[in-house]
């Protein structure tokens, strides 16, 4: 049906790759367990933005420009790398602030992700700033496509459309769940410090691996 072959392979494919930890995951659920549900839907809204982007961009040709000019490619990488590695840096200082001076980190912590347009802002950045993700959604989706569909771009519109349903109703269950284990954070300053700690940890980790990456290619 509209080209799609094998769907429910697709269905469980993408399930899986939803609930694979990542950047927008992980800066996702540790807004959400921070600074409350509210706080996490907004984190959410700015990567469903930015997924849909890259779906579409993906899906009209701007993957295969990726793939003509590499240093396009590698500059982003870059770009992305750096930034992730500026909000781990972050996280860490939170951390070190909350579980050492928690009187300080209780003052910042209100103000450290400032308004709600500022979390969208920063979670489409970390979305869009990973050009892995153009290359990724075609090399995915195109193998349940029929090729002799006469309208392709359909199919793959379609796909992406049920990649961004399943993203919304698995992360909006995971920012639920990570607004009660914030609800613990914020009686246990301990807990909230490691959280932020390990976030950034992982986010540096993250650009980390972007960077060899491109030092790689």
């Amino acid at each position: 049906m509209f080209g799609i072959i094998n769907f429910s392979a697709y269905l469980l494919a993408v399930l899986l790759l939803v609930l694979l930890p990542g950047p927008n995951m992980i800066y996702c659920l540790s807004v959400a367990g921070q600074y409350g549900t509210k706080t996490g839907w907004s984190a959410f809204a700015g990567i469903f933005v930015g997924n849909g982007v890259l779906i579409v961009a993906s899906t009209f040709g701007a993957s295969a420009l990726l793939q003509t000019y590499p240093s396009l490619f590698n500059a982003l990488q870059l770009a992305g790398g750096a930034y992730l590695a500026y909000l781990g840096i972050m996280l860490l200082r939170e951390g070190w602030l909350k579980l050492h001076h928690a009187a300080a980190a209780k003052a910042e912590g209100h103000t450290a992700e400032g308004t709600l347009l500022q979390v969208f802002r920063k979670s489409l950045t970390i979305s869009l700033l990973n050009p892995q993700s153009l290359l990724f959604f075609p090399a995915i989706m195109v193998q349940f496509v029929d090729i002799r569909y006469e309208h392709p771009h359909l199919s793959f519109l379609l796909l992406g459309g049920t990649f961004q349903l399943c993203s919304l109703l698995c992360m909006g269950t995971l920012i639920l769940m990570a607004n009660s284990v914030g609800r613990v954070g914020t009686k246990y300053s301990r807990v909230a410090a490691f959280g932020k700690s390990g976030a950034g940890a992982l986010f540096i980790f993250f650009a980390a691996k972007l960077w060899l990456a491109t030092a790689i290619v």
